[in-house]
């Protein structure tokens, strides 16, 4: 792909996102690197589910499950998800032979 075309889709996709998510693109444009600084590993995880659901289903949908996706994860904390993980693996345990 050539630079002019590059650029004519990043404006189309630009004008869009203006029409229809601009609180969403405000908030892009507002992230700096203290963002990340800021940002927690609930919250990464959080937002990280948000995004790949929401890659796959309408807003939405991701809006009326996100509650029970956020008790199957543990209200996104990673020392309740790891204690699961734990009493799942110890549930497997392969029989020795």
């Amino acid at each position: 792909m050539n630079k002019t075309e590059a650029k004519r889709m990043f404006e189309e996709a630009l004008s869009y996102c203006e029409a229809n998510y601009p609180d969403e693109l405000e908030w892009a444009k507002g992230t700096t690197q203290e963002t990340f600084k800021k940002l927690t590993a609930k919250k990464f995880l959080e937002d990280y589910c948000w995004v790949v659901y929401a890659s796959g289903f309408r807003v939405s949908t991701i809006e009326a499950v996100f509650p029970r996706l956020r008790k199957a994860f543990k209200d996104f904390d990673l020392d309740g998800l790891l204690s699961q993980r734990k009493q799942s693996d110890s549930r497997r345990r392969i029989p020795s032979i």
